[in-house]
């Protein structure tokens, strides 16, 4: 194990698993809450422009939120009953494909939703509820390769559903970031 992948495990754990339930309430609605925003923000000549080759545009960061939470609304509502879900959790580089996305207003709304259910089941729970069930979620760790260059490494993790929570805000607050990334380059005239 690399110790990019030991240090986010122990994230999770002290930020996830051994956090309060009103702080993952307060971080999460936050998340949902500056990425939902930044998405508004997005001129519609911008959503479809990807930043470069290889990169993420608008629309399709918007489409892999909109596609991974989705399947995260079941897997938390098992996990706060206290059964282990099947399936993997937010799998990486999750698109649908362009000709079934959809528009970038319904896209939206679709996220939103999305968020509204998540928001509302870390709502109804509580810090006495177990942390035995658990649900699989592909992590993704960028660790140094031989030539200097960042690579990511992939791996399944089982996480309970605090550590579950504190994932689904990283993994916002990660395309939060890519997305002012490639807003950047797109307003700066760099796109394709």
């Amino acid at each position: 194990m690399f110790p990019e992948q030991t240090r986010a495990l122990e994230f999770l754990d002290r930020k996830g698993s051994q956090a309060t339930t009103e702080t993952l309430r307060a971080q999460l609605r936050h998340a949902f809450t500056t990425m939902e925003d930044a998405f508004a923000r997005v001129e519609p000549h911008e959503r479809e422009l990807s930043p470069g080759s290889g990169k993420w545009s608008a629309i399709e960061i918007l489409d892999h939120l909109a596609a991974s939470h989705g399947p995260a609304v079941p897997q938390l509502r098992s996990l706060l009953a206290g059964s282990s879900p099947g399936g993997v959790a937010i799998p990486a580089d999750l698109q649908t494909p362009r000709e079934q996305r959809g528009s970038w207003e319904q896209r939206l709304a679709d996220l939103q939703a999305i968020h509204r259910e998540l928001l509302a089941l870390v709502d109804q729970a509580h810090d006495d509820l177990s942390l035995e069930a658990t649900a699989v979620v592909e992590m993704v760790v960028k660790v140094p390769a031989e030539n200097g260059e960042a690579r990511p490494v992939h791996w399944h993790e089982s996480l309970d559903w605090k550590a579950f929570v504190q994932v689904l805000r990283g993994h916002t607050l990660q395309h939060r970031a890519q997305l002012d990334r490639a807003l950047e380059a797109v307003r700066g005239g760099d796109a394709v």
